[in-house]
């Protein structure tokens, strides 16, 4: 790994969208490629997401920042707070995407990326942080483990679906969820592997 170069960390602006959007749907080809039965759709989702953080009315339904090396862009990250109970009083949040531009990998940014997320934590007082890391994303489970978070869940399959099986839980849960665990699997697959 060579050195961290110097980076700044701070709310994305609108001169870097199409460079982020550009890097989400990189992130996302990598991952149908290499779960097709999982990553069904174009990367719809992702881009949603970004609409909102690039629109008018984002109000704080999606926290976004970029780590800038000079005025490159590095890598970024999207954090959706979960609100349980009141909108006004989110109390986890998830870590939908974070990605790293390929020729800065291995250099810290993703580890500085979810530092910025913990730090958000802690000036928001969510009381936790969650992240989906899929199978075979072994970077970004070194990223997470190695930052002290535990694996809750081991999903198993026998045999891959020829189609997209239905959900189990009500529509509304998958309506956000999933496009997010989706979202944030392929930052990940990008920090790992691009």
């Amino acid at each position: 790994m060579s050195d961290t170069p110097r980076i700044e960390i701070r709310t994305v602006e609108p001169a870097y969208e199409q460079q982020i959007r550009a890097l989400t749907g990189a992130t996302h080809g990598a991952h149908q490629a290499r779960l097709p039965h999982i990553f069904t759709d174009d990367g719809a989702h992702q881009h949603q997401l970004l609409d909102v953080v690039f629109g008018d009315d984002a109000a704080g339904s999606v926290h976004a920042f970029m780590a800038l090396s000079g005025d490159a862009l590095a890598g970024y990250v999207l954090i959706i707070p979960d609100a349980a109970g009141s909108p006004d009083q989110p109390v986890n949040a998830v870590i939908a995407n974070i990605c790293v531009v390929p020729e800065f990998q291995r250099q810290g940014i993703g580890r500085a990326l979810l530092a910025h997320c913990e730090a958000q934590k802690d000036a928001h007082g969510w009381e936790s942080l969650y992240a989906q890391v899929w199978h075979g994303n072994d970077t970004s489970h070194r990223l997470f483990g190695n930052a002290g978070y535990s694996a809750e869940c081991t999903d198993y399959r026998l045999g891959t679906p020829s189609v997209r099986e239905k959900p189990v839980l009500p529509k509304t849960f998958y309506r956000w969820l999933l496009p997010l665990c989706a979202l944030l699997l392929a930052t990940l697959w990008a920090y790992m592997f691009l």
